[in-house]
């Protein structure tokens, strides 16, 4: 299978691995699935933690790497195709 992960997931994996559905964990850790994050999740790191929304440290793509994540790159053809794509996102405690 093949998993994009979104921002909060992606953030929750290096930092909070509690918040991560136990579902997505087995899948995440799952060997045979690959794992990609979008150039659009690091741009939204980026963007938030220049604004001092997020507190994140270390090099963003060298999180993305140590974690053993794929780099996706996007393009504007991938930008419109994802709308007819299956979504599948977290589910946050407060029920949002």
């Amino acid at each position: 299978m093949r998993l994009l992960l979104d921002t909060h997931i992606l953030i929750w994996w290096d930092r909070q691995l509690h918040r991560v559905p136990s579902v997505l964990r087995t899948a995440i850790e799952d060997g045979s699935n690959d794992i990609f994050v979008s150039a659009a999740t690091v741009w939204e790191i980026a963007i938030k933690r220049a604004r001092g929304k997020l507190d994140f440290p270390m090099p963003i793509l060298e999180t993305v790497q140590k974690l053993n994540f794929a780099l996706l790159p996007i393009s504007g053809a991938h930008a419109e195709h994802a709308g007819r794509c299956r979504v599948i996102m977290a589910i946050r405690s407060t029920g949002c």
